[in-house]
This record gives structure tokens, C-alpha cells and sequence, in this order.
């Protein structure tokens, strides 16, 4: 008499894997919703109606009430400007340059800061808006 002996089926589970892709997707929805260049500068950008909401620029210069400069969220001196623009237009001189300011400040202050980014090799430079 000859005795079989049958094999469990293999079986893949998926719960696991299941809840890493959750955890994965979770984390991505919640990464692209920060925006850091705007955390801790309270702007009031002018109002256009022919903004675009693309933001793939590494170079974002905000200018608040006072005339202050801010690059990546950190209030710089114009010269800390023009040295952190060299330094990343360095790799790729091509890069947009986008310069955040408030609706009610005066028009020099974004003068200045379009001389700081042109004279650290900037000529790609979009001013931000919000649409309306």
C-alpha cells in the first residue's frame, strides 16, 4: 500500500504587504502637502488670474513687509542671497528662480532682489502670484 502524502498549497500573504503600501502612500500624501518656503513668512501674495501652480524651482526668495530676504524659510542678509544663489545656479544656471514677495511692498525691494539673483547668474526668474 502506497501512502500519499499531499503537499500544502504555498500560499502568499498579503496583509503585510498590504499595510506597507499603505504606509507608503500615506507617507507621500502627507510629504507633498508641506511647503516649506512658506512656514514661518506670512505673505500676501498679488492676486492673477494667469498663475501657474507648478513649483519645480529649488530657488525660492520670499520678501515679507519689512523688506527682509528669505531663502528656504531662513532670513538672509542680501549678501548670504547672492552667495546662496551662486552656489545652487552653480550646478545648474538654467534653474528657475522664483521670487515670493507681499502685495503691499514697495517695487524696490523686488528690484533688489531681481539685481541680487542677476548678479548671481539668474535669468530665469518668475515672480509668485495667486490666482484668483
Amino acid at each position: 500500500m502506497t501512502i500519499k502524502y499531499e503537499r500544502p498549497k504555498p500560499r502568499i500573504d498579503l496583509t503585510s504587504l498590504i499595510d506597507i503600501m499603505f504606509s507608503l502612500v500615506l507617507f507621500f500624501v502627507v510629504f507633498t502637502t508641506f511647503r516649506t518656503y512658506e512656514a514661518n513668512i506670512n505673505l500676501q501674495l498679488p492676486k492673477a488670474s494667469t498663475g501657474d501652480n507648478a513649483l519645480k524651482s529649488m530657488v525660492v526668495i520670499s520678501i515679507n513687509k519689512e523688506g527682509n530676504f528669505y531663502l528656504s524659510g531662513q532670513q538672509v542678509s542680501e549678501e548670504q542671497l547672492l552667495a546662496s544663489v551662486k552656489t545652487k545656479l552653480a550646478s545648474n544656471p538654467n534653474e528657475v528662480v522664483i521670487i515670493r514677495a507681499d502685495e503691499s511692498i514697495p517695487y524696490s525691494y523686488i528690484v533688489r532682489a531681481l539685481d541680487v539673483v542677476q548678479a548671481g547668474g539668474g535669468y530665469n526668474i518668475s515672480l509668485a502670484v495667486e490666482k484668483h
